[in-house]
């Protein structure tokens, strides 16, 4: 189907983030990632950051950058607040569940692609020390890494939705 990301397992296709999680947790029971009860939608949704991420990154018209970038900043604003309140380092507590895992691939993409388009990173948010702990303890974590690709591939896609 040529859609992003994909898991293909005995021959049969599983796209889109949240679809994959949610079938790996039932295919694959341990470790539990699923979310505590009661975690809010907000960090169930990833605080709207891959609309956010995917507007600004994408836009080439000046004129819009200011608007786009501030949505952005807002957005990762709210998850850096969030990882202020929690304890444990991760969005639900000290272990990842589906959010982070959901997440963090996101915050990969836009700490190469947007500081690449937009000279715009983590590094901008204010007072970012959690969201920059959450993000080096999560990108570092083994499963994480196994599962990283290319930092070329996500450019030259971001650079041709860019032109397109």
């Amino acid at each position: 189907q040529g859609k992003m990301p994909c898991v293909l397992y005995n021959k049969e296709p599983h796209v889109e983030t949240m679809d994959i999680l949610e079938w790996m947790e039932g295919q694959f029971a341990e470790p539990a990632l699923a979310a505590p009860q009661g975690t809010p939608d907000e960090v169930k949704s990833g605080f709207g950051l891959m609309p956010a991420i995917a507007k600004f990154t994408a836009n080439t018209d000046e004129s819009k950058d200011e608007e786009l970038k501030q949505n952005l900043l807002d957005a990762l604003t709210k998850l850096n607040e969030h990882l202020k309140a929690t304890p444990g380092g991760f969005l639900c507590g000290e272990k990842p569940t589906i959010p982070d895992v959901a997440l963090l691939p996101k915050l990969f993409m836009m700490e190469i692609v947007t500081p690449h388009f937009k000279n715009f990173g983590l590094k901008d948010v204010p007072d970012n020390g959690p969201l920059m702990d959450y993000y080096e303890k999560g990108t570092s974590l083994p499963a994480f890494q196994a599962g990283v690709y290319e930092k070329e591939f996500s450019i030259k896609g971001w650079g041709d939705k860019r032109a397109s």
